[in-house]
């Protein structure tokens, strides 16, 4: 059986992120998202897969160019998912299985839709129905899939399918927009898979296969951390017993109240404290004091010392510095960041970017409430971690700015020292404080003399 996972689109609703990769490339649990999907079809026993898309598929290819079992087909930008599918699928001969690149699914669930019949979608239930295209169904028979419907308290969402070569002929007269709306829901002009779906089960009946276990759709920022906690909660979670990897040591005087799974190389050094269980890679060196969280994921050649704090279910990617004080209240930090001196950040930060001393985000309200996000002009908001911070890629701070709760900052931008930050920072760009000096005369006769 062969599995396609469509990766087009810009996936402009992650902004800050979509910047310099495509979103099946974002890092959960310092793995590639994509990585995540091709690694449970290959434990499924799925021996050919095809990735398809058209947005930064360079770092797609680079991750995957020594596999021969995958084929990378870079296409032109298409008219939506439906056409995405269909230059993948036209020459399929037999069933195969569609995944979609922005989404985390466990292998346990890949493996159950591996396992059914044709005509199947894996599904897992909403209690935010507008915001999705919903699986509407009677006796796990898929009776139509709905666009965005107002008034619904819950539904099933589809992170997956199991179909065969007769649905090609939908994908190839997809209608090129989301025909099945409640009156007044409008649908962007677009060649939605869903359409063809929906027309496709007219003629052959489709079930559904209800996941076990969360599925995330990840489109906007926030849902990066949400993955991502419960990535590290479940894989911390699988730990039993320490494993220290050749040439790792963990030193007399630090204090581990959970398990560890440690890398080559690493060192748990002198008075570290670690408060639950912990994955850490290779050449890491976590020492002086430093305090680490329950369910922490840390990655290669990372330094970690000087009584700074690592809170619960955050991940540090490869080549990270957190110094002198420096406190991750929670979320993540890509490859290469630094934290190196006081401050606090909560959100994530993006690779390779370098935070000033001193500079710490505000996560709490005046009014205890939650951050209204805007998202493509519609406002939002999450669920969880709307008053995080969310700093892209390659960005550098001057000492002591001032995150306020939910801010972005675009990718390959620079925030100057002692500004608070109140508002969104567009990709690209220098922003910093112009000062006005006042001089004065002074000297001892102030002073009486």
């Amino acid at each position: 059986m062969k599995a396609i996972i469509l990766v087009g689109g810009q996936g402009t609703r992650i902004w800050p992120y979509n910047e310099i990769r495509n979103k099946a490339s974002l890092p959960i649990g310092n793995k590639k998202l994509i990585q995540h999907t091709v690694a449970a079809l290959k434990t499924s026993g799925i021996d050919e897969i095809i990735i398809t898309g058209w947005h930064h598929m360079d770092e797609i290819r680079f991750l995957f160019f020594k596999d021969k079992s995958i084929e990378i087909l870079e296409i032109t930008p298409t008219t939506g998912s439906a056409k995405t599918l269909l230059l993948a699928c036209k020459k399929m001969e037999e069933d195969f299985l569609v995944l979609f690149g922005d989404c985390y699914v466990q292998p346990e669930d890949i493996q159950q839709l591996v396992n059914t019949k044709t005509n199947s979608l894996l599904v897992d239930q909403t209690d935010k129905p507008k915001n999705h295209i919903i699986v509407q169904t009677k006796n796990d028979a898929v009776l139509e899939l709905l666009g965005h419907p107002r008034g619904l308290k819950n539904g099933y969402v589809m992170f997956g399918a199991h179909l065969n070569p007769a649905i090609i002929p939908y994908l190839e007269n997809n209608q090129g927009r989301f025909t099945n709306t409640k009156v007044g829901v409008g649908s962007p002009n677009e060649c939605f898979l869903e359409e063809s779906l929906n027309q496709y089960n007219k003629e052959y009946s489709m079930q559904i296969v209800k996941s076990e276990y969360p599925c995330f759709d990840i489109n906007k920022p926030w849902e990066i951390l949400t993955a991502n906690a419960y990535h590290n909660m479940k894989n911390c979670g699988k730990i039993v017993e320490n494993t220290i990897g050749e040439g790792s040591c963990i030193d007399d005087t630090a204090t581990i109240m959970g398990k560890v799974s440690m890398g080559k190389n690493s060192k748990i050094g002198k008075y570290v404290v670690i408060q639950g269980n912990c994955i850490i890679g290779d050449n890491t060196i976590l020492d002086q004091g430093a305090i680490i969280g329950a369910n922490v994921v840390i990655g290669n050649d990372c330094i970690i010392q000087n009584y700074c704090k690592i809170a619960d279910n955050s991940t540090i990617g490869n080549l990270c510095i957190v110094e002198h004080t420096a406190e991750l209240l929670g979320g993540m930090l890509m490859d290469k960041v630094y934290l190196y001196h006081y401050g606090e950040f909560y959100g994530i930060c993006g690779e390779k970017s370098d935070l000033g001393a001193g500079s710490v985000c505000g996560t709490l309200r005046f009014d205890d409430g939650e951050t209204i996000h805007q998202v493509k002009g519609r406002k939002e908001i999450p669920e969880y971690y709307s008053n995080a911070t969310f700093v892209g890629d390659y960005v550098r701070t001057g000492v002591n700015v001032i995150f306020q709760p939910g801010v972005k900052v675009g990718a390959n931008s620079v925030v100057g020292s002692g500004i608070v930050l109140q508002k969104d920072v567009p990709s690209g760009k220098l922003i910093y404080l112009k000062q006005e000096i006042i001089e004065k005369e002074w000297g001892s006769e102030q002073y009486g003399w």
